[in-house]
Parts: structure tokens; C-alpha cells; sequence
């Protein structure tokens, strides 16, 4: 990092329906982000590129870029927070974000969809 404080530049809490995000992978798991607050954050990308330079920024070892499928993102969506990982961030660099994502309101937007019928898209 630079010394300055990572910031997000877009604060709302977003949905993902026309997102298909891209995820960076390594044998740690899925690339997370630290807020300016210490809450950790999944890192997600809306390009491969971002994703990569993502990953070769921060010295992954191990790592791919994945897009997922809507039921693997909802599965890593759901192990994140179990995990105690409520937040996503969009196109994260060591300075700032695009967008945070609340994820359990994600989830519960997708049980709801799904219990009305709705196909798992994003």
C-alpha cells in the first residue's frame, strides 16, 4: 500500500443481478479486501483483467480467476458468510473500491426469487 486508507468510492449497498462477477482463487480460498474499518470483504471483479491484476498486485501464489456459475457464487456467496465474511466489494485495488455489496441481503433476495420461481441468474 501507498500509506493512504482504502476507501470504497461508491458506499451503497448494491445487488449483483447484472453483475457476473469474476473471483480470484488460491489454495487460501477466495481473495478477500480489508475495509477501512477491518471488516473483511470479498473481492469480486466485473473483468477477468481487474481480477488478475488483482491477484498479481497482491502477490498471490496458486491463483486463477474464475467467473462462476450463479449456484457456485451463491455457494461461495454462502461460505463467505458463515465465515463471518458479510460484504463483497467490486474491482477492489490497494486504495479504493467500486461497490459494496451486503451479501446476506444478497442470499435473502435469492431464497425469495427462488421460492417465487425465479431462475438463479445474475
Amino acid at each position: 500500500m501507498d500509506g493512504r486508507e482504502p476507501s470504497v468510492s461508491d458506499t451503497h449497498f448494491g445487488n449483483v443481478q447484472d453483475l457476473q462477477p469474476w473471483i480470484v482463487v488460491s489454495d487460501d480460498g477466495p481473495a478477500c479486501w480489508r475495509l477501512q474499518d477491518d471488516r473483511i470483504a470479498l473481492a469480486m471483479f466485473s473483468s477477468q483483467d481487474k481480477a488478475n491484476a488483482y491477484a498479481n498486485a497482491a502477490e498471490l501464489h496458486d491463483w486463477q480467476a474464475l467467473q462462476p456459475e450463479p449456484t457456485d457464487l451463491v455457494r461461495t456467496l454462502m461460505l463467505c458468510v458463515a465465515a463471518a465474511i458479510e460484504i463483497a466489494v467490486l474491482d477492489p485495488d490497494q486504495a479504493s473500491a467500486r461497490r459494496v455489496f451486503d451479501l446476506p441481503n444478497i442470499l435473502r433476495q435469492v431464497r425469495s426469487d427462488l421460492r417465487e420461481g425465479k431462475p438463479l441468474t445474475w
